[in-house]
């Protein structure tokens, strides 16, 4: 797949399960383009069209939960879309061979900009940010839901152990010593973790959060 920086990538309406733990995409473009960090957009057609699920009900049993977007160097905007049934751990404990942070994304160097997506049910058991983790980026959330609802014992919040039981942002690079947060108009619910902040867990970041909501 050749990528030109500001591409934008459309994923039709259907429900999608991922049959394995995906690429890590590293801000690589078309051989002979430069750009770091690359602009990459991620589209669904609509939180209840376009549904990626990381368990795969194949023959035989379950497979996964599986992480669907892990990228550094890359400013990634992922818009109308449900992300759910998420881990970079799968049942068996193997994981992608990347960062344990973020169940459903990460991002390192680079961005992170959510419009309009529903994460449900998302887990990064000992490590931290259970839906997003975002190292030496700025991160921003528009009309976007974290809910732990769950019939699944795989995604109980008493289960996760790192810091943020739905969103984690810190800083180690001097290149971006305090990441810029921005959340707005969302909700986040049925959320906990066993380590530091039970919704959102930042570090060296300076954050704005208008309109939105937090319930048990």
């Amino acid at each position: 797949l050749d990528v030109t920086d500001g591409d934008t990538i459309v994923i039709c309406d259907g429900w999608f399960h991922l049959h394995a733990q995906p690429y890590h995409w590293n801000g690589d473009l078309t051989p002979g383009v430069d750009v770091s960090p690359s602009t990459l957009t991620i589209r669904g057609v609509g939180k209840g069209d376009t549904v990626i699920d990381g368990i795969n009900p194949a023959d035989g049993g379950d497979t996964g939960p599986y992480r669907p977007f892990y990228f550094e160097n890359t400013n990634l905007i992922l818009e109308d879309m449900t992300i759910m049934n998420t881990s970079p751990n799968d049942y068996w404990g193997d994981d992608d061979f990347g960062s344990a942070n973020g169940g459903a994304v990460y991002v390192e160097n680079g961005s992170l900009t959510v419009n309009d997506v529903d994460f449900i049910n998302s887990v990064s058991a000992d490590s931290s940010g259970q839906a997003i983790a975002v190292i030496n980026a700025d991160l921003e959330i528009n009309n976007s839901t974290f809910d732990n609802t769950t019939g699944n014992s795989w995604f109980d919040s008493w289960l996760n152990e790192g810091d943020g039981g739905a969103v984690y942002v810190s800083s180690n690079s001097s290149s971006n010593p305090n990441p810029t947060v921005t959340i707005d108009n969302s909700t986040f619910q049925n959320l906990g973790t066993q380590g530091n902040g039970g919704a959102i867990a930042l570090y060296c970041a300076d954050a704005t959060i208008s309109d939105s909501y937090f319930y048990d």
